[in-house]
């Protein structure tokens, strides 16, 4: 992790709470917000993990605009649609592999815990099981949280 630098800062206390509930809304942490901030502040291109994440939460308010009426297996509706957009798909492949172009499985299961989050956060859904393990052969993901409003 050579490549990450920690540096402490202050910062009114409306920005970071303000910045915190974002993040959480999003399934992101504090310091995806503020470095989504940076980039586009300094003219960089975004985070193609946080990115990803900000546009399935976009889709997920898109279907669901009252947080009511999902299927249990709404993360899997999630994927799916995902997996059938080009845009989508493709920066979901490049937030899953390593600098020399490789499937990182670490990357590739911290971002599915993440979209689990997100989609439980974005539609204030409660777990209530977990599904049947899913054909790795026919879906992105081996598992899924089953969730009500």
């Amino acid at each position: 992790m050579d490549h990450l630098v920690m540096k402490s800062l202050r910062l009114p206390r409306q920005l970071v709470e303000e910045a915190e509930r974002r993040a959480g809304v999003l399934g992101l942490t504090f310091a995806d917000i503020v470095e989504a901030g940076l980039r586009r502040e300094v003219g960089m291109e975004p985070n193609v993990r946080t990115q990803l994440l900000k546009d399935l939460a976009d889709l997920l308010i898109g279907l669901y605009p009252s947080r009511k009426g999902f299927p249990p297996d709404v993360t899997l509706e999630v994927i799916r649609r995902m997996r059938a957009d080009t845009a989508l798909m493709s920066a979901y492949d490049k937030a899953i592999r390593d600098t020399e172009g490789r499937i990182d499985e670490g990357a590739k299961a911290v971002l599915h815990r993440q979209i689990g989050q997100l989609v439980k956060r974005v539609l204030n859904a409660r777990v209530i099981g977990r599904s049947t393990p899913l054909d790795p052969e026919v879906e992105l993901i081996r598992t899924h949280a089953v969730l009500v409003p």
